[in-house]
């Protein structure tokens, strides 16, 4: 039965009928991770941060997921900020929450604190993913930083992150905005 309420809500979000939603959340008797994530991420896409965070906050248990989704929500609605205090607030963080952090910053203009939130993940051993090297590539392009590129292009490299179509692009894009179309041509043919 849950899967029902669950779909219904999901319904309701997909076509911004918040309020639905909300009706069909608040008769669920045992809601789960699905509903309150669903809940949590349709607020941020409609813009309602702030019920977003009410919800967040009722929650009975958080996990990293729960915390990931608060976390997304702001990185939706370019709350640069809020993303932040979420952030650093969390009790646990995996590489899902450090790629939203990231693409936050990167998407922000903040390509600077995106440099050194990488520096700090590496720091504490997390793994890089595709979706970690593209925002940095798109943060070393708006920086116009070379020398971060090739270092970033190399430690690509270097850990086999695998080189997809969309890491190649990140790349090609990334050495373009940093005014080397020899590199931005060489990594296109690689």
């Amino acid at each position: 039965m849950w899967c029902l309420w669950n779909a219904m809500i999901d319904g309701y979000v997909k076509y911004s009928e918040m309020e639905l939603a909300k009706l069909v959340f608040e008769r669920m008797v045992c809601r789960d991770v699905v509903s309150w994530n669903t809940m949590i991420n349709g607020y941020a896409l409609v813009g309602s941060i702030k019920e977003a965070k009410r919800l967040f906050d009722e929650m009975p248990e958080r996990n990293v997921v729960y915390w990931n989704s608060m976390l997304a929500g702001y990185v939706k609605c370019g709350d640069v900020e809020g993303a932040h205090g979420i952030f650093y607030k969390m009790p646990r963080r995996d590489v899902v929450s450090w790629n939203a952090m990231l693409a936050c910053y990167a998407q922000s203009g903040k390509s600077n604190q995106a440099m050194e939130l990488f520096n700090e993940m590496r720091d504490l051993g997390v793994k890089p993913t595709e979706a970690t090297v593209v925002s940095l590539s798109s943060a070393c392009g708006h920086l116009g930083a070379l020398d971060q590129g090739a270092s970033l292009h190399a430690y690509i490299s270097e850990h086999k992150i695998g080189l997809t179509t969309i890491v190649g692009t990140a790349l090609v894009d990334m050495y373009a905005r940093c005014g080397s179309i020899s590199l931005a041509n060489k990594s296109f043919t690689l």
